[in-house]
Formats: structure tokens, C-alpha cells, sequence
């Protein structure tokens, strides 16, 4: 059997090859996904604020609670399970379950410290650097960048199913993610002390 460069045989390097491609191709498509949900984000918001400024009161198209304005959350309700997963009703509305990765998620960005200014009522952003570590502190192993992006995009598709809005998770290219709530909505429940 005939090798090629560095003793690979040519189904090894073709393996290698298509390793490399896919990977590449998966990458690229990873990051322009990424963009568009930031871009669809954007524009969700904008849609809602003009909405607003024409002075209507819209049904909402990405669930209750958009109408006129960005939606906020008063009180979260949690009832974790032994497996890691928990489910949640926000404001006394509908329950929904989110797996354990998006449990851990959703409490952190649903606790983040107050903004610094102390003029915005919501809870501070956490950067996507944090979640990772966040994450990577939890479930004792590291995650790519991207991955941040997609676990925020599958909170919202489970928001979206039990009828929550989208827009209840804020993303921001520099600081981050956060959870449209009022700071103390997640009251006797400290993330950073587990």
C-alpha cells in the first residue's frame, strides 16, 4: 500500500481533508449564524419601537408580553429538579422546563449584579466570557465562544414555545446577555454561591 506525504495512506488523507473542510465550513456557518441572530434581534426591537411610536398596541408576533414596549419580568418562580433541570413561570404566567445547560444559563443571566449607574431597575449584563466560565465551572469542562450564542438562541426558541417573548433574553455584541428582569425577580436564589 502506497503512502503519501508524512506515512498517510491516501483514504487518511482524504479522511484528513474532509475533516479539515467540514470543520472549516462548519465554523463559517457557526459565525454567520451568529450575526444573523444578532441582526434578527435588532430588528425585533426596532419593529417594536416603531410600533410604539405610532402609538399602537400590537398582538405580539414572538409572544405575549411585547405589546407597545420591551418586555420586563417582576418574578420568577423555580422549581429545580435532581437531574439539573428546572422548571420556571415568569410574572405567575405559564411553566415551561429548560434542560440543565439552559437552567444554569437562564439563572445567571436572570441574576446578574446590579448596573453600575443604579438607573436601570434590570439586572446587569453578563459578558459571554462569564457564562462560559459560569458554564465551565458547573459542568467541569470548556466550551467553544459560539456556544454561548447558540444556548441563548435555544432559551429563546423555549421561551417562545411556552409563550414567552424572545426579546425577554437582551443580547449585546460588547456586553452581553442578560434577562429582561427587574433586579431581586429571582429573590433568595444566589447563582454564584453553588
Amino acid at each position: 500500500m502506497e503512502t503519501g506525504a508524512h506515512g498517510q495512506t491516501p483514504r487518511s488523507q482524504a479522511i484528513e481533508t474532509f475533516k479539515r473542510y467540514f470543520t472549516h465550513e462548519l465554523r463559517v456557518v457557526a459565525g454567520a449564524l451568529d450575526s444573523q441572530s444578532e441582526r434578527v434581534e435588532r430588528l425585533e426591537r426596532e419593529l417594536v419601537q416603531f410600533i410604539a411610536s405610532l402609538g399602537i398596541q400590537p398582538v405580539a408576533a414572538t409572544g405575549p408580553g411585547v405589546a407597545g414596549a420591551e418586555p420586563r419580568i417582576s418574578h420568577i418562580g423555580y422549581w429545580p429538579s435532581s437531574d439539573g433541570s428546572a422548571e420556571f413561570a415568569l410574572d405567575g404566567r405559564k411553566k415551561f422546563k429548560l434542560t440543565p445547560q439552559l437552567t444554569e444559563i437562564f439563572l445567571f443571566i436572570a441574576s446578574g449584579e446590579a448596573n453600575p449607574d443604579g438607573k436601570d431597575p434590570m439586572v446587569g449584563w453578563r459578558s459571554r466570557a462569564e457564562i462560559l466560565d459560569h458554564l465551565s465551572r458547573i459542568f467541569g469542562r470548556s466550551y467553544a465562544k459560539r456556544f454561548v450564542n447558540n444556548l441563548v438562541n435555544r432559551l429563546k426558541d423555549a421561551l417562545s414555545k411556552a409563550e414567552y417573548s424572545r426579546m425577554l433574553i437582551q443580547t449585546h455584541r460588547r456586553k452581553g446577555v442578560r434577562l429582561a428582569c427587574r433586579r431581586g425577580a429571582l429573590d433568595g436564589f444566589d447563582v454564584d454561591s453553588r
